[in-house]
Formats: C-alpha cells, structure tokens, sequence
C-alpha cells in the first residue's frame, strides 16, 4: 500500500479551490446585483453573460424633437447614459428621465417596473402589472451595466414629459 504525503501548502491550495468552486456554485443559483445608479437591478444569474457581453442602448424622444446616438454597453461594466438633448414642442414639458424597455429572449419587449419597496422587476408588455408597482424612471446620465444580459441586446429609453407649472 501507497502512502501519499501532501504538503500542508498543496491543502490550503486545495482547499482555496474548493471554497472557489463552492462561492461560484453559490453564486449560480442567486441573482446577480448590479448597481444601476443608486438602485439595485436584480437579472437572474442563468441569463447573465460574461463581460464581453455587449448591448445597445438607443434613445426615443417620445414626443420630444430631436436625435440621439446610440450608446453600447458592455455588460458588468458602469456605463452612463446619454445627457437628455431632446426638446419638447411644448414649451411648458420639460425632460424628467427615462423609461426603459427591452427585447427579452423570446423577441418580446418588457418594461422595468419599480415597487415602492424598490424591488424591480421586467414585465412584458401587456401584462398585468403586480400591485405596487410603477414603471422606473431613470434619470439623465443614469448609469447601466446590467439592464438586458443579451448579447447583442436592445434597450431602448423612452424620454418622459412634464408639465413644468403646476
């Protein structure tokens, strides 16, 4: 019978490797939290990407006039978005942020909805929206890293409106 010696620095490798290995197992059955400017973005870690994952991000005015480039995203990485340049034909509606919508896996858009508890969650248009919930309003020049995990992936903000008086 074989006697086999390992060094007491070939078990704490060993060991570093199953902790490793046990963290990463850990971390694919929990979501992956992005910080989106301030608030938490909850994706499901089965849909993440590596970070080489990249997503476009386009801007509609939404009633406003005007152009904007487009921003890529690569996914994992803090990425602001556009300053507003948009106007409003109206003078009495000023920019108030975004609203963003994304193309999900099946090719069906879906909104990003807030609760005030600031649970977020993305739900596909036209369906029931869950008591308590409102849609999200990102600000100007609000930071995304995680908003679809898609390659190739499309989000499109949709500027918001309001009446300047009250």
């Amino acid at each position: 019978m074989i006697k086999r010696t390992v060094t007491k620095q070939a078990q704490i490798k060993l060991q570093n490797r199953r902790r490793s290995l046990k963290l990463l197992a850990i971390a694919m059955t929990v979501l992956l939290l992005a910080d989106v400017a301030g608030m938490v973005l909850l994706t499901p870690l089965a849909e993440a990407r590596t970070p080489s994952t990249r997503f476009t991000v386009s801007y509609n005015a939404n009633g406003g006039r005007g152009t904007m480039a487009n921003t890529t995203v690569t996914h994992g990485i803090s990425t602001p978005l556009r300053r507003n340049t948009f106007t409003h034909s109206n003078p009495d509606m000023v920019f108030v942020g975004w609203h963003a919508r994304r193309v999900n896996a099946n090719g069906r858009n879906e909104w990003r909805y807030v609760s005030g508890a600031g649970a977020i969650r993305w739900i596909q248009q036209g369906a029931t929206i869950p008591a308590g919930f409102a849609r999200s309003l990102y600000r100007d020049q609000h930071s995304v890293s995680a908003t679809t995990s898609l390659n190739n992936g499309q989000v499109t903000m949709f500027a918001q409106w309001a009446p300047s008086r009250f």
